[in-house]
């Protein structure tokens, strides 16, 4: 099957390994319309799995930012925050995962997602999966609309484990603290109800089977004192949101946290309001007068203020062996690798990185030259890597950064990239007009006087097509 597909687009490459009946099962349902039917009588067949086609909303890392400590990034960040949407199609595992676990609300179902290529959970309130009265449509638009502010939260605590792993690296503690990691976060719409509901919250598939999952702290005034030094984490988002905002109930698996619980000033008004595990201005207090009455001896490395004058210093380290072997999530593909300490001790990038092999591997591939559709203008890369982030194929790195974003068009072209446009006021109104557009309006002669454009008025779209004006 591969090589068929591979003859028609040579340069068609598998990035990941998947078992056979996967790879042929997902490659007939995301490529081809037509075969619907036929999907929908396998499912019927078979109660082991479903398949959805589903719209995501996918979290993309911002690792170009550096200006971080301040109020205005922290109340703007999900105006700026990098996502990625698009469409695929879901398997979905029928067989629960957490299903001797009595503490959730939830349960968990594993996925594959054929276009981001990754395997990922579903969480799915119990009362949905166990219960077969009939819920409200206020109900269920409720509890989507919760998986969309889980979504969101946990973009906030992805964002924030990857400035903290910045300055763990930044003041040489990389060998006293592991980095920490939160799974990516991405939102489905399916095409039909999965349990009842439409919108449902995934992440990044976790499996480490030498840890099990713990809870570190919660979102009041626990905190497990063997595990003290992930306060430090919380502490630090704390200094450096201005006090708008701390992360709290840290859990998960080794490095790898999941479900954040964010404590919000109550005069910032954010989505984050409608998370029902927040608790505002308590949840602070009792993060600054209980949890963390005492700072960790890692806040004092990571140069953050003491928050309590006149305590000590808390000392309990974090184990040597939690540091030599570790978990990450790749900060391009968004992959869950293991990996070691090795791999952190990169003295030529005075920045915080962390790719799986394939990824680094890709930076150092020969380049092929492939052109942008949003700047229009041509850039190099490596093609095995614009076919692993499926959904991004075709735009240059700068565009991906800065221009997704982008609402406004060129007056002249309808071309919407940020990278190219810029922006001219005549008679107290701004025109936005691309680079391209700009030149070609230095161009222009007065058809009566000859003189240049001058910039005094504005060019009509008809003059303009027809590379004419008049000025006098």
């Amino acid at each position: 099957m591969f090589e068929k597909m591979q003859k028609a687009f040579p340069m068609l490459t598998i990035t990941t390994k998947k078992q056979p009946e996967d790879l042929s099962e997902l490659v007939k349902f995301t490529l081809l319309e037509s075969v619907t039917k036929s999907i929908q009588n396998n499912q019927q067949t078979n109660q082991e799995y479903e398949y959805q086609k589903a719209n995501f909303i996918k979290f993309k890392l911002d690792t170009f930012t550096d200006k971080y400590e301040s109020d205005y990034f922290w109340k703007s960040f999900l105006e700026f925050c990098q996502t990625r949407n698009g469409e695929t199609g879901l398997k979905v595992y029928k067989k629960k995962l957490n299903i001797l676990d009595d503490n959730s609300s939830t349960y968990i179902f594993k996925a594959f997602d054929s276009i981001n290529n990754r395997e990922v959970i579903i969480k799915i309130p119990k009362k949905y999966v166990d219960n077969q009265k009939q819920f409200t449509n206020e109900e269920i638009s409720r509890d989507e609309e919760l998986a969309e502010t889980r979504f969101y939260s946990s973009c906030y605590a992805c964002q924030m484990a990857y400035f903290f792993n910045q300055r763990l690296k930044e003041n040489n503690l990389l060998k006293e603290m592991q980095p920490l990691f939160y799974a990516h976060p991405i939102l489905y719409t399916l095409s039909k109800p999965l349990y009842g509901m439409k919108k449902v919250y995934g992440e990044t598939f976790i499996q480490i089977q030498q840890y099990k999952f713990q809870k570190y702290s919660n979102n009041s005034k626990y905190i497990d004192p063997q595990k003290y030094f992930y306060s430090s984490f919380s502490h630090f988002s704390f200094e450096v949101s201005k006090e708008n905002l701390v992360i709290m109930d840290l859990q998960g698996a080794h490095n790898i946290l999941s479900d954040p619980s964010i404590q919000t000033e109550e005069s910032w008004i954010s989505i984050l309001i409608k998370d029902p595990t927040n608790r505002f201005n308590n949840g602070i207090f009792d993060f600054k007068t209980a949890q963390h009455k005492e700072c960790s001896y890692l806040c004092e490395k990571l140069k953050l203020h003491k928050i309590n004058q006149n305590t000590k210093y808390n000392q309990t380290l974090c184990p040597p062996n939690q540091i030599k072997n570790m978990y990450g999530i790749c900060y391009d593909c968004d992959e869950f690798i293991s990996f070691n300490e090795e791999l952190l001790n990169d003295k030529n990038n005075n920045k915080f990185t962390f790719n799986c092999k394939f990824c680094s591997d890709s930076m150092s591939q020969k380049k092929i030259d492939v052109f942008c559709t949003c700047c229009q203008y041509m850039f190099q890369t490596s093609i095995n890597n614009q076919l692993k982030q499926l959904t991004n194929v075709g735009i240059c790195q700068d565009c991906k950064n800065i221009c997704e974003k982008q609402i406004v068009t060129c007056y002249y072209c309808r071309r919407k990239c940020k990278k190219i446009m810029t922006d001219i006021t005549l008679n107290n109104q701004t025109f936005d007009i691309c680079k391209d557009a700009y030149d070609y309006l230095q161009a222009f002669t007065c058809n009566k006087c000859k003189k240049s454009y001058n910039q005094k008025s504005i060019i009509s779209k008809e003059d303009y097509e027809k590379n004419t004006f008049t000025c006098c």
